[in-house]
C-alpha cells in the first residue's frame, strides 16, 4: 500500500539516503555524547540541551516540547512544507527522482489549492510592496 502518496520502499529508501544528523547539522549545531546527539531544540526557546538524535535508528525527539519524528517531518516543520513538497525537496536534496505521486485525487487538489492561493499571496504582496515604495504610499 503506498504511503502518503508513494511506495514505501522508495520512501524508506529516500529516508535511508537523508542522513538525520548530517541534515539536521545544516541548521543547528549538534553534540555528540554516547550514541546519541543532542542539540537546542528549534521548536521551542531552551537554554539547555533536550533534543535527543538517535543516528542509528535515524529519529529525533524533544524531551523539552514533546516534538519527535523523521527525517522526513523534521523537514515538514522547519521549512514548513508539507508531506509532498518535504519529499521533494529530500529527493533533490540526494539527487532522487521522485516517482509519480499516486495518493488520492482529494489529496492533489488541496495541494493545487493551497499553492495556487499561496502564489496569489505572493503576487499581491509584490503588488503592495511597490505601491508603498511608490509616490502613492507615502501618505
Amino acid at each position: 500500500m503506498p504511503l502518503g502518496g508513494f511506495d514505501e520502499e522508495w520512501l524508506n529508501k529516500l529516508r535511508e539516503a537523508n542522513d538525520l544528523v548530517a541534515l539536521m547539522s545544516t541548521y543547528m549545531p549538534l553534540k555528540r555524547m554516547g550514541r546519541k546527539y543532542w542539540a537546542n531544540c528549534p521548536f521551542h526557546h531552551e537554554k539547555s540541551p533536550s533534543l535527543c538524535i538517535n543516528e542509528d535508528e535515524q529519529y529525533y525527539h524533544c524531551f523539552g516540547c514533546g516534538e519527535s519524528g523523521n527525517v522526513i517531518s523534521f523537514v515538514m516543520k522547519m521549512e514548513s512544507l508539507d508531506f509532498l513538497d518535504a519529499v521533494d525537496f529530500l529527493a533533490k536534496r540526494c539527487g532522487m527522482e521522485v516517482p509519480t505521486f499516486s495518493g488520492n485525487a482529494d489529496l492533489r487538489e488541496k495541494k493545487k489549492k493551497k499553492d495556487r492561493a499561496l502564489a496569489l499571496m505572493s503576487i499581491a504582496k509584490e503588488h503592495y510592496k511597490q505601491m508603498l515604495k511608490s509616490d502613492a504610499g507615502k501618505p
